[in-house]
């Protein structure tokens, strides 16, 4: 569906990103974080996205995380060509973004807890936010999964994915976490 170029990785060096990596690594012990950036070449991937109806925008998503550009980028998620399992993404407010990454946060790892309080974890998603699409929550589309939908991921309580299309900026971000225990 996706012509090759349509997504180009940018090079993420931002120490807030590196700090909410380095943090969630801490408690995923058996797992990890993976933040990845696409600017995207082709604004109709935006134009296209039908994010008000259920399956179509999940349909669209997958077809989206199975393109070459997105493949070849995140080899550590060991995406298939095709997608088998339903993602089951859900479509959420931008505005509660920052306070899914400070859940996440608190609830840990399998065997490691968030070593903050629930204000710095907050705050932590806040900046996150800042950082991915400057606080500008409208015009911000995203969508959440907490479906297993690579090998990459464990298939337990400790699996998210975020994907957040930034259309202003021609941007799509990838966050995905997973832990086992």
């Amino acid at each position: 569906m996706y012509k090759e170029k349509t997504f180009q990785s940018i090079k993420i060096n931002n120490p807030i990103i590196d700090d909410f990596i380095k943090i969630s690594d801490a408690m995923n012990v058996n797992g990890g974080t993976i933040v990845s950036c696409f600017k995207v070449n082709d604004h109709s991937v935006f134009k296209n996205l039908p994010w008000l109806e259920h399956e179509k925008y999940n349909n669209y998503i997958q077809d989206m995380l199975t393109s070459p550009d997105i493949i070849k980028n995140i080899p550590e998620l060991n995406i298939p060509k095709s997608i088998e399992v339903p993602i089951e993404l859900e479509n959420i407010n931008s505005l509660i973004l920052d306070g899914a990454f400070a859940i996440r946060l608190i609830k840990g790892g399998a065997y490691k807890d968030f070593k903050g309080t629930p204000m710095e974890a907050k705050k932590l998603g806040s900046q996150l936010c800042e950082q991915i699409f400057q606080n500008r929550f409208l015009g911000i589309k995203i969508f959440y999964s907490q479906k297993p939908w690579t090998n990459w991921f464990y298939d337990v309580n400790w699996d998210s994915t975020w994907v957040i299309f930034d259309e202003q900026e021609s941007m799509v971000w990838i966050i995905c976490m997973t832990d086992t225990d």
